[in-house]
């Protein structure tokens, strides 16, 4: 394996990526306002469970929105039905259920639908937030404008947090590092899947889904990995379900100061990925027609890259173990330019977003890298189908 070998996996990556890296700029046109010609009805879920004061600041700026109180009604899921959660829920006179056999996010959502369904209550959009998030005030109202488009399944705009919420402990370098995800998943891709009518990447975080797809769902069926979100992505695309994504629909979420807990919601996310494209890639392959062939090629483009940086990984520890030192490093500096480009683009798109001085920003591009290298080990682990057991809470910001 040398230079010739190396250069010609490089170029053969940057043909097959290069559409992907073209709707890397979809977020320098700004999105076009809308606006809904009616106010639709609300059931806003909080799946909660032993989040204990960190939904506060949720719960605050749910108090806090534009839109019309009789229009939603929250609902809080815990497990345990003495957990604290329950109080601060019906200080903001939400619904609380308490689900006490959950094991993961999609169990809590599931046993929340069908309840609601069952109550009888009729709503137009159904919108699940983690407790671990802020609203911007007219959220909701930028979520029914949104509703417009006739789309089934909306996202919002996802922005870390922690540089607004009031608590200097919860910036650090982990934080800033891993808080690039969102302008990745959201300015850097759904901005242009949405713009072109591809299937976007719907986050089960500040994401809306039309009440006559839940109605017609009769619960929350994405429960077969423990990323709900991956798993409807795919289902939304073999079905040809509508997506869109609003970017002036903001809301932010706390990126937790662990190293620790970081890894082990990118390790949570990379296992669901994998095990969400066993499930589905024979569905996604029936699929006829070019358009069908260009949405999966962008629902699977992970996997160009995780590919070819395997490939490099392979050829360094190669190089280095026959001594072949020139290799091992031109290998490792195309990894790291990768994702430096990917880092620049990331932090030039959220720029307003990211409390932090010019100088601190051009560290962030330059360290984000390494800080990107560790997703070979992530990945090589789900691809050997070694995964986490259970989903795993997240350490939070103090409050």
């Amino acid at each position: 394996m040398g230079m010739k070998f190396i250069m010609a996996i490089t170029i053969l990556f940057l043909i097959v990526y290069f559409p992907r890296v073209a709707g890397w700029f979809a977020w320098m046109k700004p999105q076009g306002l809308l606006k809904a010609d009616k106010q639709h009805r609300f059931a806003l879920i909080v799946p909660a469970r032993d989040e204990g004061r960190a939904v506060l600041p949720l719960f605050a700026s749910i108090e806090a929105q534009s839109y019309k109180k009789e229009l939603f009604d929250t609902y809080v899921i815990v497990k345990n039905p003495n957990d604290e959660v329950i109080g601060y829920a019906k200080d903001i006179n939400a619904y609380v259920y308490v689900d006490e056999e959950q094991k993961s996010k999609g169990d809590c959502l599931d046993y929340c639908i069908r309840h609601i369904l069952a109550s009888g209550r009729k709503y137009d959009g159904y919108i699940i937030v983690d407790a671990d998030c802020r609203l911007d005030n007219g959220f909701l109202e930028n979520m029914n404008d949104a509703m417009k488009t006739g789309a089934k399944v909306i996202t919002g705009r996802k922005i870390a947090g922690n540089y607004t919420c009031g608590n200097r402990g919860a910036v650090n370098a982990v934080t800033c590092l891993n808080g690039l995800i969102w302008p990745i998943i959201d300015e850097l891709g759904n901005r242009y899947k949405s713009a072109v009518g591809l299937t976007t990447m719907p986050i089960t975080t500040g994401i809306l889904i039309c009440g006559d797809l839940v109605e017609e769902w009769g619960g929350w069926n994405y429960r077969q990995t423990l990323t709900e979100d991956m798993e409807l992505l795919r289902d939304c695309a073999c079905k040809g379900i509508k997506t869109f994504h609003y970017s002036y629909a903001r809301l932010y979420l706390e990126e937790a100061p662990s190293h620790t807990d970081t890894n082990r919601r990118r390790t949570r996310w990379m296992t669901g990925m994998v095990e969400a494209d066993r499930i589905y890639y024979r569905e996604l392959f029936k699929r006829r027609g070019l358009w069908a062939l260009i949405d999966n090629y962008y629902i699977l483009s992970l996997w160009i890259v995780y590919i070819y940086i395997g490939v490099l990984s392979a050829t360094a520890l190669y190089s280095l173990l026959t001594l072949h030192f020139p290799e091992a490093l031109a290998a490792f500096l195309l990894i790291y330019t990768a994702f430096f480009a990917l880092s620049v683009m990331a932090v030039l798109a959220d720029w307003n977003n990211i409390g932090l001085s010019w100088v601190k920003k051009l560290c962030l591009m330059l360290i984000h890298p390494l800080f990107y290298m560790e997703y070979i080990f992530i990945v090589g682990r789900a691809v050997l189908g070694i995964k986490p057991e259970s989903w795993e809470k997240i350490g939070r910001v103090q409050y």
